[in-house]
């Protein structure tokens, strides 16, 4: 058994009732919002292939164009949607960017979380918009650098290494990201904190 993005819904909705009111709209539009992506996504993959098809080559123009960049000229798409061919020096290999594997599911849940969590902080309109920015595009490229670490591993190690490091490598680096969004924002990110703290100096 694994730990899909199914059990990860039910985990946060799980984690939100411990700390929230069930009375409270904002979490209510959260948990809502949360298992209707949910919904939507596993409805979209059914009736609309095409368009994950078109979802991957996206995702494989961008890897692919970074890697010609950083790694070498030899890793191209391939036939099939969603493919990379990578012409390494232990022979050529295959390697697929899936619906599952693009993380856009895992982007549209985070930008809900983010969205639910920053706003309980009380931040103005354009604060709040400027955080969730910052965070959808940061998890965002966070991906992107995954994926092109894991052709750079299939590339010169082969496709056993990259295998395992996929397994362990997006857990890690989202950690990673996110701990240093939310020191950056509890450090500048909460003006409501200081114009408050400077009212109640000047008063």
């Amino acid at each position: 058994m694994t730990f899909g993005i199914t059990d990860f819904v039910v985990l946060v909705v799980g984690v939100f009732s411990l700390f929230y009111s069930v009375r409270h709209m904002l979490v209510r539009f959260g948990v809502f919002v949360l298992l209707g992506l949910r919904a939507g996504t596993l409805a979209l993959s059914a009736a609309y292939p095409l368009i994950l098809d078109a979802v991957s080559e996206f995702f494989v123009t961008i890897v692919v164009g970074i890697s010609n960049a950083l790694i070498s000229d030899s890793i191209r798409a391939g036939t099939v949607a969603g493919q990379i061919i990578i012409d390494g020096p232990g022979g050529v290999s295959s390697v697929g960017i899936g619906w599952g594997c693009a993380g856009l599911e895992e982007l549209l849940l985070i930008s809900v979380i983010l969205f639910v969590l920053i706003h309980s902080f009380g931040l103005a309109y354009k604060p709040l918009l400027f955080w969730l920015i910052v965070g959808i595009v940061g998890s965002f490229m966070v991906n992107i650098i995954r994926m092109v670490i894991l052709v750079w591993v299939a590339y010169d190690y082969g496709l056993d290494e990259m295998l395992w490091l996929h397994t362990h490598l997006g857990d890690a680096l989202f950690l990673v990201w996110v701990g240093v969004f939310w020191i950056v924002f509890f450090k500048i990110g909460r003006p409501g904190d200081r114009d408050r703290h400077n009212g109640s100096m000047s008063s």
